[in-house]
């Protein structure tokens, strides 16, 4: 009886590991067979599962706390709201702020109710226990019971065959990848050979993390030079976008971004081997200039695959699409846009761990990790349009068809360096210095071609000479501007 089972064990374990790895080498695929598992799974979490958070209405999506006025970037949006009204037309310097300080007021609380900033790098929200973890604790001992087993029988499960299969799988990557860098040191790899290993490697990769793909408008999928963008999930969503193209296909991916150094940073050298790669250093100037011009040469050179870029710069819990970077959407780049969108239900493809090992054993384990991806139609940049205004059309078109919000101010620069939050905290207080500034010369323009009788102000102010000699708008110009 022991050697059946045995038998039988390894033998799954077999069908699950070997034979997987000796599918995707061969160009095939286990077809539905992973989306069926998937949706049974997602049957049983329904039907037994008990919600944790409530106040999740969509799973991958915060729920809105409060409906906020100012949200966003600060002094655009406090300057909109004060639109209607002159700050100068109080009896005195201290009463002409008075509505300023209110909108800042406002903004401040609204931050901290509902602070977008900070859960971009948290836990992505789920609504119900993931089958994972310690289970929800429920007033029915019965039903306790009923969860322990099953989060029992998860931990045998996940330990015991899923685990082995796919850390046989990562390693079956990273043999393949360092046998191809190896030959690629003593040979030319054919840019038909350099496809077939990406694919491979990506789908073992894949395979391995537990990743399942859902790939839409397959027909808009980047075919030619230029720059395919995407929102910014992990450093695994190279291997989700490559894992989709066609063997024997022409399409596919240049690689591009930070070096690193350690295992991630050997992986990086590997791939220059067998793919068009370019990597740059962040923290020094010259180089960021050199690779911004040798990707856009690169975007518009037919003997390159498109350029696969991520404009955000870091990776966030995909709740929210970050501000994209302006410099690479430049005139005649064609950029195809890509919509990356999770379902974190059976597990979460963010890394919020603090070591990478940690990350790494939370997907090795993890019942799977869901993408959807949606390629949209290639993008231009328009007459009338500067590189801002087009980075932000394109990062508006990822957020709508990723159905996450969109920030348009520099959230994860300002939420990972200090550095950024001081440069942010000295702009916006310069802006509001000017804003006074402009309002106080408003009013010496009006006094001096005499037209205060036909100024037109709300009928809750009387227009007044304010204080220009008044200590206290002179320490608020100083501050603001200094």
């Amino acid at each position: 009886m022991l050697y059946i089972i045995i038998t039988c064990y390894f033998g799954l374990l077999f069908l699950c590991g070997p034979m997987t790895a000796i599918l995707i080498i061969s160009k095939n695929s286990w077809g539905n067979i992973p989306k069926l598992f998937l949706s049974i799974l997602h049957k049983f979490q329904e039907s037994f599962s008990l919600v944790v958070d409530d106040s999740i209405e969509v799973d991958g999506k915060y729920s809105k706390v409060i409906e906020k006025e100012y949200d966003g970037i600060l002094f655009d949006n406090i300057k909109k709201s004060l639109s209607y009204f002159n700050l100068t037309s109080c009896d005195n310097g201290l009463d002409a702020f008075v509505p300023l300080s209110n909108a800042l007021t406002k903004a401040g609380i609204e931050a901290i109710i509902d602070d977008d900033l900070s859960r971009i790098c948290d836990k992505s929200p789920v609504r119900r226990w993931n089958l994972m973890g310690i289970p929800p604790i429920n007033k029915d001992i019965k039903m306790n019971i009923f969860l322990y087993i099953i989060a029992l029988i998860s931990i045998l499960i996940r330990y015991s065959i899923i685990f082995p299969c796919r850390l046989f799988l990562l390693i079956s990557s990273f043999i393949f990848i360092g046998i191809v860098a190896i030959i690629g040191k003593v040979k030319n790899v054919s840019k038909e050979e350099g496809t077939y290993i990406s694919i491979t490697i990506a789908r073992l990769f894949t395979a391995s993390m537990g990743y399942v793909g859902y790939y839409k408008d397959r027909q808009y999928q980047p075919s030619g030079p230029g720059i395919a963008v995407a929102n910014h999930l992990t450093a695994n969503d190279i291997q989700i976008l490559w894992s989709d193209v066609n063997y024997g296909s022409k399409n596919g991916y240049s690689l591009t971004g930070q070096k690193h150094t350690g295992i991630i940073g050997l992986l990086e050298a590997c791939s220059s081997t067998f793919l068009d790669t370019l990597w740059l250093e962040r923290s020094n100037k010259d180089d960021r200039k050199k690779f911004q011009k040798n990707v856009l040469d690169a975007a518009r050179d037919t003997k390159f695959r498109t350029i696969l870029l991520f404009p955000e710069g870091y990776c966030t819990n995909n709740t929210t699409v970050c501000q994209f970077r302006k410099s690479l959407f430049a005139d005649d780049i064609c950029i195809y846009p890509i919509a990356i969108k999770q379902d974190p239900r059976l597990g979460d493809a963010f890394w919020y761990e603090d070591d990478f090992l940690s990350y790494t054993l939370r997907l090795l384990t993890s019942w799977a990790t869901v993408y959807h991806v949606r390629y949209l139609p290639a993008q231009y940049k328009q007459p009338f349009e500067n590189d801002i205004e087009f980075a932000c059309r394109i990062q508006k078109t990822i957020a709508n068809a990723a159905c996450i919000k969109f920030i348009k101010d520099n959230s994860t620069e300002l939420f990972k360096k200090e550095v950024f939050r001081q440069k942010q905290l000295n702009i916006t207080k310069e802006k509001f210095g000017h804003f006074i500034i402009e309002q106080l010369e408003n009013w010496e323009k009006l006094k001096l071609l005499n037209i205060y009788e036909d100024a037109k102000f709300p009928s809750n102010y009387v227009v007044k000479q304010p204080l220009i000699n008044d200590e206290f708008y002179a320490n608020i110009i100083t501050s603001s501007t200094h």
